[in-house]
């Protein structure tokens, strides 16, 4: 059994302050072909500024990304 702590993910911004982010609903362009996510990766917002990341398995190549078993 794994016992792994939740992830606090901060994005800081230029003028040096931190800002948690939380998974993003689903929107246009997160569901647009150019930009389509393998399964198990999630959508990461910043609650002040709304700027995104993407969260995967790492692997080299982003297109191999496999969700977490």
């Amino acid at each position: 059994m794994l016992n792994i702590p939740p992830i606090l993910l901060l994005h800081r911004h230029r003028d040096g302050s931190s800002h948690p982010m939380a998974e993003a609903e689903p929107s246009a362009a997160s569901l647009d072909p150019e930009r389509e996510l393998r399964a198990g990766a999630r959508i990461y917002a910043c609650k002040a500024c709304d700027e995104q990341i993407v969260v995967t398995t790492g692997t080299s190549d982003p297109k191999e990304a496999q969700p977490p078993a």
